[in-house]
C-alpha cells in the first residue's frame, strides 16, 4: 500500500499563506508554535484533488 501525503496550508483572513505542512497519513498534529491568537483559514488537500477548507481559532 502506498502512503500518500496530506498538504495543509494556514492562511490569514486576507488569504495570505502563513505556513504549510506536508503530513503523512499517520500524522494528525500541526505545530502552531509562533502563530498568534486569532482566526485563520486552514486548507487541506489530498490525493485525487480532494480539498477542504475550514476556520481555525488559535488561542493562547
Amino acid at each position: 500500500m502506498v502512503e500518500s501525503n496530506l498538504h495543509v496550508g494556514l492562511y490569514d483572513l486576507s488569504g495570505r499563506k502563513l505556513q504549510d505542512w506536508s503530513l503523512t497519513v499517520a500524522e494528525r498534529v500541526l505545530n502552531l508554535t509562533g502563530i498568534p491568537s486569532g482566526l485563520y483559514l486552514i486548507e487541506a488537500s489530498g490525493p485525487g484533488n480532494i480539498r477542504q477548507t475550514a476556520k481555525l481559532i488559535v488561542q493562547d
